[in-house]
């Protein structure tokens, strides 16, 4: 299995079990992360780690869906990621692409794309 198969497969489980520890673990020490919609850019693993833990502590988030395009050097992952509507019985849903970079078997970039509508 390439490393690359390994870092993702890895990453789509934490998103899954909304494992904090998990998914930080699979980036670089110098990743960049961005969100375009949301013209957020973030540099370092803090600040990223902040990120995924506001999106994972949402009422009911669930990540599913997953498809992936591999290679060596890059990967693109269609996700849906789900909350709860306040007050209602059904999730929002928003469906959304990232395009990743890999270097030495860790994510280097990710720009994530999606829209709220």
């Amino acid at each position: 299995m390439l490393v690359t198969k390994e870092v993702l497969h890895k990453g789509v489980e934490a998103l899954q079990e909304l494992n904090l520890d998990k998914i930080i673990s699979i980036y670089s020490e110098d990743a960049v992360f961005e969100d375009i919609p949301a013209n957020l850019l973030i540099d370092n693993k803090a600040e990223l780690r902040l990120y995924f833990e506001r999106l994972f502590k949402s009422p009911g988030a669930t990540f599913s869906d997953f498809h992936i395009l591999e290679s060596d050097e890059f990967a693109i992952i269609e996700w849906v990621w789900a909350v709860q509507q306040a007050g209602l019985d059904q999730k929002n849903k928003v469906r959304g692409v990232s395009v990743i970079e890999l270097k030495e078997g860790k994510i280097s970039r990710e720009r994530i794309y999606y829209n709220l509508r």
